[in-house]
């Protein structure tokens, strides 16, 4: 007898904890999201769940930074253009009800700008948090990801305590 086991259980949750990890990569820069930085935990039991984040970066703010995303969000590659808009859509296209999506990317960047105004700054280059920030604040504000921000500032060095 044979098993079948999906990527992504319809249970509540895995989509939406999909769609926080999109929101987060994106949110913060990390352009080198890619399929194989997604996986799916196998228990014993034979339930399947998405697995923690891992691999996360802020590749856009590296020294000659990627600006395009490895992974397209609602058919865009240009991770500055990015929009509330093109998130919510994205979970959208996976089967969310719309408000659940909408909700769902907001409380993500809004939680993501209380850590980043919470963290230890002073343990990294202080242009991260700024950018992290600045971009949160412009998708929870309905503007392009990169709406003035320009060229990200590039990360030379890391400062460690």
């Amino acid at each position: 007898m044979s098993r079948t086991r999906q990527a992504i259980s319809s249970a509540p949750g895995d989509l939406e904890r999909l769609l926080a990890f999109v929101t987060f990569n994106a949110a913060i820069g990390n352009t080198d999201a890619h399929a194989k930085n997604f996986s799916i935990v196998h228990y014993s039991n034979g339930r399947v769940a998405l697995a923690p984040l891992y691999d996360v970066s802020t590749h856009a703010m590296a020294t000659g930074g990627q600006q395009n995303m490895a992974l397209r969000i609602n058919g865009l590659a240009s991770q500055p253009d990015l929009r509330l808009t093109d998130l919510v859509a994205e979970g959208v296209s996976w089967g969310l009800k719309p408000e659940a999506a909408e909700a769902l990317v907001h409380c993500t960047l809004t939680e993501l700008r209380d850590a980043v105004c919470a963290g230890e700054q002073e343990r990294v280059d202080s242009s991260i948090p700024a950018y992290i920030d600045r971009q949160s604040a412009n998708l929870l504000g309905g503007q392009r990801a990169g709406a003035g921000i320009g060229q990200p500032p590039a990360l030379h060095h890391f400062t460690h305590s």
